[in-house]
């Protein structure tokens, strides 16, 4: 079932689409409403990229466009049916540029074990979170984006991608 959170921002009403389970939702809920990415007031008028690395259904990508409206924001993802989510949720916003794979030390492929409870527990290793099931991925390599892309300016970069974050 796709269930639809109303995120509000400065008068406006921005919808995020997600596929529901009680995970996910309480995932968006803490996001949204417990301060986990504040704003940092020191960046917010500053052009430059944003990574969103882990980036899922785009949560988090759009509230860094809704922080950092100067900025390019960088969401990556390597799981389709996340994409799909995360390609929708934000294509309202002209600052936020998704790509579907995922950012490794390498180029290559992988196995991307689809998480048990919801698809924020996605892992490229299986764990207690994740299930049997698997889809393979692209991985691309970060430095190379960085060079192929040309983003001399970084102003922030996130993290999120359930063990996989000291290879990146």
């Amino acid at each position: 079932m796709i269930k639809t959170f109303q995120i509000f921002y400065e008068d406006k009403t921005y919808p995020l689409q997600y596929p529901f389970s009680p995970l996910m939702e309480a995932f968006i809920t803490h996001v949204l409403t417990k301060n986990e990415y504040p704003l940092l007031p020191f960046l917010q008028n500053h052009s430059g990229a944003v990574l969103d690395i882990g980036a899922n259904i785009g949560c988090v990508s759009m509230l860094f466009s809704f922080y950092y409206p100067s900025a390019t924001v960088y969401a990556f993802e390597p799981s389709p049916d996340s994409f799909q989510f995360l390609k929708s949720n934000t294509e309202q916003f002209p600052n936020v540029r998704p790509f579907n794979y995922g950012l490794d030390s390498k180029d290559g492929s992988a196995r991307l074990y689809r998480g048990r409870e919801a698809s924020i527990t996605n892992s490229l290793e299986a764990n207690a979170l994740s299930s049997s099931e698997f889809e393979p991925v692209e991985l691309r390599r970060l430095s190379t984006f960085i060079l192929d892309n040309d983003l001399d300016r970084i102003l922030l970069i996130k993290i999120d991608t359930e063990g996989s974050e000291v290879p990146i």
